[in-house]
């Protein structure tokens, strides 16, 4: 009797954790949910007629490329300062042009890059205002928004959209690697999924992690997207492998920098983002609201 009550008792545990976990599952699920909408919502306010404006530069200066993705301006773009700083526009500047290379892998991907923009424009909008000179590199803009308050808001803080970047950037390094290799076994996709898992994915819900890792199996081989990269002309893939791991090298730089910089002041994990900004808030100037 004494072991069947025992027995019981854990089967009960066993159930109260396995419920708890579901329900803070759930939690997350509707806070990214919530989150995408209003990154949405904020993009979308941006007058159209400009976005057709600059749809149809982009388009132009495409044209004049060499090649798809500007290996080159990744390198550039993804240099950390001397001193470990990660300088805002560049990095924003980079992103974009590696959302080129996210929309040339097909239609099935155009969402990430999707959500690439959204989050790039939190930064840029930010970056325009009147305090934009507090949004120059990443550590002054951690400082002045965990100084007043601007972690966690209605809105989405560049903290956070800077984050959620710096996440797909672990993936993107990896990605790029096995691009690389001339060998077509094992398949680009099935190993890219693997990676997205152990990557970005583990941060995201179910719901987004496990139909986005079979889709990522569904990649063409390494040496189509070395094609597309060099626009179907082979003379220019070799340039590609040539530049290839320069932008890696770089990439992986600034991967690293952003990682300390977030470590360094206990924010690599959102969950505790709220209980930062509720203690410095008592010690300090904030209290503040991005209202802008």
């Amino acid at each position: 009797m004494e072991a069947s009550r025992e027995n019981m008792q854990e089967r009960n545990a066993e159930m109260e954790l396995k419920l708890k976990e579901e329900e803070e599952e759930e939690e997350e699920e509707n806070e990214l949910i919530n989150d995408v909408e209003e990154d949405e919502d904020e993009l979308e306010k941006d007058n159209e007629e400009d976005d057709d404006e600059e749809d149809e530069e982009e388009e132009e200066e495409e044209e004049e490329k060499e090649l798809v993705l500007d290996l080159k301006l990744v390198r550039d773009c993804f240099t950390p300062g001397a001193e470990g700083e990660v300088p805002l526009a560049p990095y924003v500047k980079g992103f974009l042009e590696l959302n080129k290379f996210i929309k040339m892998l097909g239609k099935l991907y155009h969402f990430v890059a999707y959500d690439v923009k959204v989050k790039t424009a939190v930064v840029q909008k930010k970056m325009a205002r009147e305090n934009g000179q507090h949004y120059v590199n990443l550590k002054s803009m951690i400082k002045y928004e965990m100084e007043n308050s601007l972690l966690v808001q209605k809105s989405t803080s560049g903290t956070k959209a800077i984050l959620l970047l710096h996440r797909g950037l672990e993936f993107t390094c990896e990605f790029l690697k096995e691009m690389m290799k001339e060998e077509e076994e094992p398949k680009l996709g099935e190993i890219a999924s693997k990676i997205y898992l152990s990557t970005t994915g583990s941060y995201q819900a179910t719901y987004l992690r496990e139909p986005f890792s079979c889709v990522l199996k569904m990649l063409p081989t390494r040496a189509t997207l070395r094609n597309r990269i060099a626009k179907g002309k082979e003379e220019l893939e070799e340039k590609v492998l040539r530049l290839l791991p320069e932008a890696i090298k770089s990439v992986t730089e600034t991967y690293d920098a952003v990682q300390k910089i977030y470590r360094e002041n206990n924010l690599l994990d959102m969950s505790s983002w709220s209980q930062i900004q509720s203690k410095n808030a008592e010690g300090g100037p904030g209290g503040k609201t991005d209202t802008q």
